[in-house]
């Protein structure tokens, strides 16, 4: 279609930017693909057309990290077609604790929660997905799901 044909140039030109530009590890291309610093430069120029919609910076971390599939820090040409997919849509980074959390998060209440709700593993505290699996609340609630199993 016109469009595959359209991101395919758009790709080809991307590569071209990275490897007439080597200076760092940052900006540096391995063959076939996209650096992080091109494509920020690429939203950049995007973001000043006044009939696109604007992506800023967070958005951008974000969204590069996540469709970044093998984690290798540049863009294939498919994780570069599923960028500009995602781009056409419109979102927003929200904070990830409460305003409650963030005021009280030093009182002795909160202090146990967090130690109730964590399952003391080291690793990327991304949120409960990350952090909740194997705490003692999640074995609390087991226990009680397992009694309330028995009795019915």
């Amino acid at each position: 279609t016109n469009r595959s044909r359209s991101l395919a140039e758009a790709f080809v030109k991307l590569q071209q930017i990275d490897e007439d530009d080597e200076e760092t590890d940052e900006t540096r291309c391995i063959g076939g693909t996209i650096s992080q610093a091109t494509f920020r430069h690429l939203i950049a120029v995007v973001n000043k057309a006044s009939w696109m919609r604007h992506v800023n910076e967070t958005l951008i971390e974000v969204l590069f990290h996540a469709l970044d599939d093998n984690g290798d820090g540049v863009l294939t040409s498919d994780e570069f077609y599923d960028m500009c997919d995602v781009l056409q849509y419109q979102f927003d980074v929200c904070q990830r604790d409460s305003a409650m959390f963030l005021r009280f998060q030093n009182s002795w209440f909160m202090q146990t929660m967090k130690w109730l709700l964590d399952n003391h593993q080291e690793g990327p505290d991304t949120g409960p997905e990350d952090r909740f699996p194997g705490s003692p609340f999640e074995t609390l609630m087991n226990v009680v799901l397992a009694f309330n199993s028995a009795f019915v």
